[in-house]
């Protein structure tokens, strides 16, 4: 030993102590390659520095008192033996052990000197392949996780493949695996689901069965249990989602309050913000779908569209297509069936079904059809928003390549280029009627033909 060491019973006494304190007599001979936990009290610390060593592994002691500290050293080189090499130090060392580790039993770094007077928490080291910092996982007996965070992974018995980062993250996981959690809460409730990346504060907190997910924002799918092969990115993307499945939601608050509905995909900020059991409906755009709350197979896209500032308004209905900008603001209830495109552009009943709007240019009713067959009762309407027949057209019309995009016709008037024909499908003149005429007024006779009109106006040749 060195200069200044006095010993009483277990302890090892320094007074501005210098030099090595070799032990001499130990259970087992120190070898290169093998890995040494060495236990120790430091205890009235004054001043000085001091060094345990085992071989050519070194590591400076804390300058304060500590209470059953361990630390794990790794030797290359035997040399040397087990040792504390001191300066100008004093204080007593007491309950010193060094153990080989040559089993899966763990290794427990209690503390690491950074200067501070504060031990951070334990570094457990299950076995060979797995490393748990902060306390956590001490049930493993699997050999491939790395778990970092206050009670992270604590409940860890056969669970592998895992990594946990943050405090509580992947806390109740036992044998679920190949988890990637990284932020406080991230995953705590997680028990048995498996192959789900959540990176975020509270990212998936409640998730407990729910596997193949991928959460990334804060408290994204914060509340998902049994839900799978989900993706949710953004702050709160899919916060209230339980047992929904296949969904994906991007962009802040997309999705938030939808709770088991399936196979959506939501795109944009507060897009599906209000969404709870909608199903196979797809909204891209700043608040797109986000006054719809239940309804489903609904397509969606834009910015604005069927988006009320009145938060009592509801849609229920399904099978919408809405695409453009500020369309269907006003679309209600249980609207359904409907098709609007263009911009600014309102239904012409809000929760009336099998309506289509083109951009205030055409407007339809009763568009239930399939394939290219027209139903009965629709009604479509060109310039009017209500239509009452078959074709309703509000204005003029041209018809013909000649007059198409060169011609205009007469107000509220029909110009046609070719022949025409009533009654016949196969027109020889520019009007040809198969068929009796009536004619109210006849102001004279065609100079080639002779024309008579009975009493009802009914003509014949």
């Amino acid at each position: 030993r060195g200069t200044g060491w006095t010993f009483n019973g277990t302890q090892a006494v320094a007074t501005a102590a210098t030099g090595a304190l070799t032990y001499t007599t130990l259970p087992d001979t120190i070898i290169s390659g093998g890995a040494y936990e060495v236990t120790y009290t430091l205890a009235s610390y004054s001043a000085g520095t001091v060094t345990v060593a085992v071989g050519n592994a070194t590591l400076a002691l804390p300058a304060y008192n500590v209470t059953a500290n361990a630390v794990l050293l790794l030797p290359t080189s035997a040399t040397g033996g087990f040792r504390f090499t001191t300066s100008t130090f004093t204080g007593r060392l007491d309950n010193i052990s060094v153990v080989e580790v040559r089993n899966a039993a763990p290794i427990v770094l209690a503390g690491q000197d950074d200067g501070a007077a504060t031990l951070y928490n334990p570094i457990r080291m299950p076995n060979a392949a797995s490393l748990i910092i902060g306390g956590g996982g001490s049930f493993s007996t699997n050999t491939t996780n790395l778990i970092f965070g206050e009670n992270a992974g604590s409940n860890i018995t056969t669970a592998g493949s895992n990594l946990f980062v943050g405090r509580d993250a992947g806390r109740n996981t036992t044998n679920g695996f190949s988890n990637f959690f990284f932020g406080d809460l991230s995953g705590a409730a997680n028990t048995t689901g498996f192959s789900n990346n959540f990176i975020g504060n509270q990212a998936g907190n409640a998730n407990t069965l729910g596997s193949s997910n991928n959460f990334i924002g804060n408290q994204a799918g914060l509340r998902n249990t049994t839900g799978s092969k989900n993706t949710y990115i953004g702050e709160l993307a899919g916060r209230d989602n339980t047992t929904g499945q296949n969904n994906i939601f991007i962009g802040e608050n997309s999705g938030l309050v939808n709770r088991n509905g399936n196979e959506n995909i939501f795109f944009g900020r507060l897009a599906g913000v209000r969404s709870n059991t909608a199903s196979q409906s797809i909204y891209i755009g700043l608040l797109a779908g986000s006054i719809v709350t239940s309804g489903s197979k609904n397509t969606i896209i834009g910015t604005n569209a069927a988006y009320s500032e009145t938060t009592a308004d509801t849609v229920t209905g399904g099978n919408n297509t809405i695409i453009g900008t500020e369309l269907a603001r006003n679309i209600a209830g249980s609207a359904n069936g409907n098709l609007v495109l263009g911009n600014s552009n309102n239904l012409p009943t809000a929760n009336g079904s099998n309506q289509v709007v083109i951009k205030n240019l055409i407007f339809g009713t009763g568009a239930s059809g399939t394939g290219t067959t027209i139903q009965t009762t629709a009604k479509a309407g060109i310039n009017v928003n209500n239509p009452q027949s078959t074709l309703d057209v509000e204005g003029n019309m041209a018809i013909g390549a000649t007059y198409s995009g060169t011609t205009a016709a007469p107000t509220n008037g029909l110009i046609v280029e070719g022949n025409t024909g009533i009654g016949t499908s196969s027109p020889q003149r520019r009007l040809h009627i198969t068929g009796t005429v009536r004619v109210d007024t006849l102001t004279r006779d065609v100079p080639t033909r002779i024309v008579g009109a009975d009493a009802d106006g009914d003509l014949a040749a």
